[in-house]
C-alpha cells in the first residue's frame, strides 16, 4: 500500500485538467471517495513511518479540497456530463501481437478467449489525466470484487508502446499494487494502433486519451462499452451483469 500517495496525485491531476477544459467530472469524486475508503480501510499505507504519514494525510487534504472547489463550482455542468455511458458493442478484436509486463509475448485473442471476463483498458506510464484514475479503480476493483474478481482478467494496454517498455510497465503495476490477474502490456506501434482502432480507442494524440473501459466475454462474444468515469461500485455492477447476464 505504500505506493497509494500516486493514487491521490492522480486525482489532483484529473481535477485540474478537468477543470482547465471547463469539464468538472461528478464520477471524479466516486473515485475520490473509492480511493481514500482504501486508505482509509488499510492501516498499513502509515506503516513506513511518520514522513510517509504526513506526505499521505498531506496529499488527502489538498486532494479533498481541490475536490469540494471544483465539486462546487461545477455542480450544475456535473449532472450532465459527469456521467458514464453504457453500450453493447459488435467489435472485432485483430489477433495481434502484445509483451506482457514480463517481456513474454502473447496474442490477444489468447487473452481474451479465456474463461474469463476481460477489462482492457488503454493507457500509458506517464498520463497525466484519466490513466491515473481508471488504474485506481481497477486497484479498487481487485480489493473490493471479493471471489468474483477471480473471474476476470483486468488487461491494461499502454498507447505508447515506444517509451513503456516491461520495466517500465512493472514500475507503473507496483505503484498501483497490482494483483495477479492484472496484467499490462506494450507492443509493436501497428500492433497497438491495429488493436485500438478495432476497439474504438484510437487517438492520434496520447494526450487526448479517453476514458474507456470495455467489457468482454468469450462466452456470448459481446462486447460492453463503458464511456467516460465510472466508479468501483458501478463498475463491479458491470461486470456482474456480464459475467451473469
Amino acid at each position: 500500500m505504500r505506493n497509494t500517495p500516486h493514487l491521490l496525485h492522480g486525482q489532483l491531476q484529473l481535477f485540474f485538467a478537468s477543470a482547465s477544459d471547463g469539464l468538472i467530472y461528478s464520477a471524479s469524486v466516486v473515485y475520490f471517495v473509492d480511493t481514500m475508503e482504501s486508505i482509509i480501510e488499510s492501516e498499513s499505507l502509515f506503516a513506513r513511518g511518520s514522513l510517509m504519514r504526513r506526505r499521505g494525510m498531506l496529499f488527502s487534504v489538498i486532494s479533498l479540497a481541490v475536490m469540494t472547489l471544483l465539486f462546487s463550482a461545477g455542480e450544475v455542468q456535473s449532472q450532465t456530463k459527469g456521467k458514464y455511458r453504457r453500450t453493447v458493442e459488435n467489435y472485432v478484436a485483430p489477433d495481434v501481437t502484445l509483451v506482457n509486463q514480463n517481456g513474454a509475448r502473447v496474442k490477444l485473442g489468447t487473452l481474451l478467449n479465456s474463461k474469463k471476463v476481460a477489462m482492457v483498458d488503454f493507457f500509458y506510464t506517464t498520463c497525466p489525466t484519466v490513466c491515473p484514475v481508471i488504474s485506481a479503480v481497477f486497484y479498487n476493483f481487485q480489493n473490493k470484487a471479493g471471489q468474483d474478481s477471480n473471474q476476470v482478467h483486468l488487461i491494461s494496454i499502454s498507447i505508447d508502446p515506444e517509451n513503456d517498455t516491461p520495466e517500465r510497465l512493472r514500475e507503473y503495476m507496483k505503484r498501483y499494487n497490482a494483483k495477479p490477474g492484472w496484467d499490462f502490456f506494450t507492443g509493436a506501434v501497428n500492433d497497438i494502433a491495429k488493436a485500438s482502432k478495432a476497439l474504438d480507442a484510437y487517438t492520434s494524440d496520447k494526450m487526448t486519451i479517453l476514458p474507456v473501459i470495455l467489457l468482454y466475454s468469450s462466452s456470448d462474444n459481446r462486447w460492453v462499452r463503458i464511456s467516460g468515469l465510472i466508479g468501483t461500485a458501478a463498475l463491479i455492477a458491470e461486470y456482474e451483469k456480464v459475467l451473469k447476464p
